[in-house]
């Protein structure tokens, strides 16, 4: 049995803050795709000189990570304690404000374990971006476009996102949304004191 703390539950109130956005408010001329992984292991080992901790994942694959000097509470891993990681991701794209001038805004938020804790946190950011769409090749699934530094760049999109590319036309100006947040925390499984 895992035993959950304040710290996941901060984390998930900070992915679902930096979700509320205009994605789930995709209408006829625009579009919109979300995608939420989840992922978890055990810590197999940890070593406090080099701050390396292996893990091995749910799906049996072992990994090793350096956790840098922002992971609070480091000393707090143990083996046998649960790692649990939630990512989101999601993409607006619609039809720009004439009026909008294009740069891109970004805002990002997080939040950290408390002092003495065991380790967990969330980060997340939000980027407004408007571009200029030049083509979409439909037997390829890419698309070209100018950012408003003046660079060409072509994107393989995902299949929510191909009728409205190819309903667009060369010069439409698109604004495009795109939120990203992950959650991470340690938690001990109960027993294991």
């Amino acid at each position: 049995m895992i035993r959950t703390s304040r710290n996941l539950a901060a984390a998930a109130l900070l992915c679902a803050a930096l979700t509320q956005s205009p994605i789930a408010a995709a209408g006829s001329d625009s579009a919109a795709r979300e995608s939420v992984v989840l992922g978890g292991g055990l810590v197999e080992a940890v070593d406090p000189q080099t701050r390396e901790v292996t893990i091995r994942r749910d799906d049996d694959v072992i990994v090793s990570i350096i956790a840098g000097d922002e992971v609070r509470n480091f000393d707090q891993i143990d083996v046998g304690d649960r790692i649990q990681v939630a990512f989101y991701e999601g993409v607006l794209a619609r039809m720009a404000d004439p009026n909008d001038p294009g740069g891109a805004v970004t805002i990002t938020d997080s939040e950290r374990a408390e002092l003495g804790d065991k380790p967990s946190g969330a980060i997340g950011q939000v980027t407004n971006i408007v571009i200029e769409f030049i083509e979409f090749n439909p037997e390829t699934s890419i698309v070209t476009y100018r950012r408003p530094d003046g660079l060409i760049r072509l994107r393989k999109i995902h299949p929510k996102m191909q009728d409205f590319a190819a309903s667009r036309k060369e010069g439409d100006r698109i604004e495009v949304t795109i939120e990203q947040a992950i959650a991470v925390e340690v938690t001990e499984l109960e027993g294991s004191q």
